[in-house]
């Protein structure tokens, strides 16, 4: 059977602003049973909130990361037939696997689909037709700048913005953002914490979430953070801002 691509669960997930952001569009996209899309730069927590709701039972929903090389419409036919589990994902029909969402066979309560941007124009107006014919709820997660209009893909091109009902922008990291991920893997004294916002200026939460990892290394699952570590790790990543942190 095809196995998917799936955003990975991180190490030490942390409720922040862009969780919330894409937890609404998929609130959304259910609620009015249309599609949706959060939008954002990289590194800002869009694919750790999908695993999330992808490992949420209770949601129900069911989803895939569009890899770099796979956005093509029979790769993207494929891979929304296994993500439903449908029977005959080797050699689907766009046409069946419309009947078979309809007739409530092989239905979810939403489709999530991460990494849009790799999607080719034609692909993402054959999932954007799911939704129109057979009623399914769909969020799409990515950098939608990156999609480009060519000269082989401008009649799709113009098709996709209109078809979508609403756009969520996701906001670049923020302090609290910061705060809330350096809390998560434990951070909780006034000197710690103000070392990890200095570093995570202008840098995404992942790239503060493996400066933390890098930080922690050393110690077990429920020790604390202290600011000898986080200087440890800062002499590796960042020794300008080491020296002048002490």
């Amino acid at each position: 059977m095809l196995t998917l691509i799936q955003p990975q669960p991180v190490a030490r997930f942390a409720q922040t602003s862009v969780t919330e952001q894409v937890e609404e569009t998929a609130a959304f996209a259910m609620k009015i049973r249309g599609v949706t899309v959060a939008r954002g730069p990289a590194g800002i927590g869009k694919s750790s909130t999908v695993a999330k709701l992808l490992a949420d039972e209770a949601l129900g929903a069911k989803g895939f990361e569009i890899p770099a090389t796979g956005g093509s419409n029979s790769r993207l036919l494929r891979y929304v037939a296994t993500a439903l589990e449908m029977p005959f994902w080797d050699m689907p029909s766009f046409g069946a696997m419309i009947e078979r969402i309809s007739d409530g066979r092989n239905s979810v309560p939403c489709l999530i689909v991460d990494e849009v941007q790799n999607a080719a124009a034609n692909g993402l107006r054959m999932l954007l037709s799911l939704n129109e014919r057979a009623g399914l709820p769909i969020v799409l997660v990515g950098n939608m700048a990156a999609l480009k209009r060519t000269s082989s893909n401008a009649a799709a091109f113009d098709q996709i913005e209109d078809r979508i009902t609403k756009f969520y922008d996701l906001e670049k990291t923020s302090q609290t953002d910061i705060a809330a991920v350096a809390k998560e893997w434990g951070v909780n004294d006034a000197m710690s914490m103000k070392i990890v916002l200095a570093y995570g200026k202008d840098k995404s939460l992942r790239t503060v979430s493996k400066f933390l990892q890098l930080a922690r290394q050393s110690l077990a699952a429920d020790d604390r953070l202290n600011p000898d570590l986080l200087k440890q790790a800062l002499q590796y990543l960042a020794p300008g801002l080491a020296d002048a942190r002490r």
